[in-house]
């Protein structure tokens, strides 16, 4: 019985197999929200100094370096996790 069930279900109807295709967008709608969050989180890998960021953000290391307390060094350390 199992196996008539599966040819039962595969008779032929006549709807077609496909439904008809929708046409192609021709633009894309964007919306960009801020990320106050994910910037950080970027910023702060700038600021370990890895060459990676540096490749990209040597002015931004350069402008800030100086202001990073002693403190938010060593925790900025990818040393440490390594």
């Amino acid at each position: 019985m199992g196996a008539a069930a599966l040819i039962a279900g595969c008779a032929h109807t006549d709807q077609p197999p496909h439904p008809k295709a929708t046409p192609m967008h021709q633009t894309t709608e964007w919306r960009l929200e801020p990320s106050l969050k994910y910037d950080a989180l970027c910023f702060a890998n700038i600021l370990t100094g890895d060459p990676f960021y540096l490749e990209y953000y040597q002015g931004e290391y350069d402008r800030f370096q100086p202001k990073i307390t002693p403190e938010a060094h060593l925790g900025l350390d990818p040393a440490p996790w390594n």
